[in-house]
């Protein structure tokens, strides 16, 4: 009789399509598809009509731009042009920005092909090479990129660098900097110091993002809990605008806390994962049904 192997996730339940067990890594999802879409989520795509300043309407921050087409960067999009927002995406790669311009989704994660198609059509969702480009029309832009474990086994963070590296040079003042990258605490402390100026600060916000597979957008508009870590109070105001959703706790706290936040919540699922398969072992030697133990 072959072992049961049972997989978790983050939520309070134990049920299978964990993913994000690594600190450093980031989703990874196939390109392949089942067959048939996904059902639409109910929300009517509207365009608003950004000024260049981020500002619509007299509000801050229609106008949004993400620095990475990942995962988490193309579910960060989704849920926010579905929130009546304007996204900029910026993705280095060009075969993964042709085919977001030509209606494909790079990804699957169910939800993301009922939305994105149809907001690059909208022109809610604008996506370029151009970073500075996203700078001159946004205030707010959220940093979404890659942070695979290098050959000594830590964070590689040279890509979240070298995005930073371009926000310093071209990036107005005004512009609120969130760190959704998974990244070592201490890390959001040293990029601001790199921010603080001249010829002026651009405050930085951390914001780890708890997303499943299979379920992103869900996670993204009923989450645990959102959490928000930073030293500005006008720039952590803003961003909770931007990402609220109704009926969620905030956990308002510094960066160091928001990153460890995140490193604890990806272990506490690893330990999860592994005292299920444990229990799956004990249940098959004393007879046990593990289905129901773990419900």
């Amino acid at each position: 009789m072959p072992r049961p192997e049972i997989p978790v996730s983050a939520s309070h339940n134990i049920p299978a399509g964990a993913q994000d067990i690594h600190p450093n890594g980031q989703a990874r999802m196939g390109i392949r598809r089942p067959a048939g879409r996904a059902a639409p989520l109910g929300n009517t795509l509207k365009a608003p009509l950004c000024n260049g300043t981020g500002h619509y309407g007299g509000e801050h921050d229609r106008c949004v731009a993400i620095v990475g087409g990942g995962y988490t960067g193309l579910s960060l999009a989704a849920y926010l042009v579905t929130s009546g927002r304007q996204v900029y995406l910026v993705e280095a790669d060009p075969e993964r920005r042709r085919a977001l311009t030509q209606g494909q989704v790079p990804i699957y994660e169910p939800g993301l092909e009922a939305v994105l198609p149809q907001a690059a059509a909208d022109a809610v969702l604008q996506v370029t090479g151009d970073l500075r480009r996203a700078l001159g029309t946004t205030r707010m832009i959220f940093v979404a990129v890659g942070t695979p474990p290098s050959a000594h086994h830590r964070a590689d963070l040279s890509a979240v660098t070298s995005v930073i590296s371009e926000i310093r040079a071209h990036a107005r003042p005004g512009t609120v900097v969130v760190l959704k990258s998974t990244v070592p605490p201490g890390t959001a402390r040293r990029i601001q110091g790199q921010l603080q100026g001249p010829p002026f600060r651009l405050p930085v916000v951390s914001c780890p993002e708890f997303l499943r597979e299979g379920s992103a957008l869900r996670d993204m508009r009923s989450p645990a809990r959102q959490v928000i870590g930073g030293d500005d109070r006008e720039a952590m105001r803003r961003l909770e605008a931007v990402i609220r959703a109704p009926g969620v706790p905030v956990v308002r706290t510094d960066w160091t806390s928001a990153e460890l936040i995140k490193y604890g919540s990806n272990s506490f699922l690893a330990l999860k994962i592994s005292f299920a398969n444990e229990l799956a072992r004990f249940a098959e030697l004393v007879g046990a049904d593990i289905a129901a133990v773990v419900q």
